[in-house]
């Protein structure tokens, strides 16, 4: 669990109503700016904490290529299926772990709009959390063990391939390339989620104030919404093509 709290009751609720209505008072205030940080900042500063906290690598490969490449023959269509069906149950686990930051973020979202009650957030907040870092600690075990894992499917086919095989093999290419994208955007999305979670666990222990807490909060929510909506139009690419 690379050394990190996974409890799953960790009573945030009352801490994240605190910061819900700060959020909320302070923006009648006028006093809470919406650009409290760009959306590039986002991504690299939970990246660097995640890296930090887990001792885990968040690089995020885009080719078809996972692992060190030291073979330079082009791939077979064996390799090719192994590798993309190595990356569908990647991505399940991806999806799994972003169901519950999406649920967090629409609740924001309509709690701003006046859509539902604080009191209806919170419920929504507190069935997103439960499990939340075991899914997180689920899909970084998954995807480690892709990205360590070799499998490539690469290279320009063999010119002996008939006209067949060499299209089944083209189109294996296409589709571990569109999960390859697909996966990257989810692994910087579920880096996201992860910094926020780490952030009410410090707000609930008093290592930051419910201010910082705001602050963080209004970050990951924006970020967060735009690299979703990144990953969801990534992953319907991915899920037309198949090997």
């Amino acid at each position: 669990m690379h050394g990190r709290h996974t409890r799953t009751d960790h009573g945030w609720l009352p801490a994240m109503g605190l910061v819900v209505l700060i959020v909320l008072m302070s923006a009648a205030a006028g006093t809470v700016g919406w650009l409290v940080a760009r959306d590039s900042d986002a991504a690299p500063a939970t990246r660097s904490l995640v890296a930090t906290a887990t001792g885990t690598s968040t690089a995020t490969p885009t080719s078809s290529v996972v692992g060190d490449q030291t073979e330079q023959a082009p791939a077979t269509l064996a390799q090719c299926r192994s590798l993309w069906a190595s990356q569908v149950s990647d991505q399940l686990a991806a999806d799994t772990a972003l169901d519950q930051w999406r649920l967090h973020i629409d609740a924001m979202n309509q709690l701003t709009a006046g859509e539902i009650t604080l009191e209806q957030a919170a419920a929504f907040w507190k069935r997103s959390r439960l499990g939340a870092l075991r899914q997180v600690d689920h899909f970084r075990s998954v995807d480690n063990e892709l990205q360590a894992s070799g499998r490539r499917c690469s290279g320009a086919p063999d010119a002996g391939l008939g006209a067949a095989p060499h299209k089944q093999l083209a189109a294996c290419q296409a589709a571990t390339e569109a999960r390859a994208a697909a996966l990257a955007l989810a692994r910087t999305a579920i880096t996201t989620w992860e910094h926020h979670i780490m952030d009410m666990e410090r707000l609930r222990a008093g290592e930051i104030t419910p201010a910082q807490a705001t602050a963080m909060w209004l970050q990951s929510w924006r970020a967060g919404a735009r690299q979703l909506h990144d990953y969801d139009r990534r992953a319907t690419t991915a899920q037309r093509r198949t090997c």
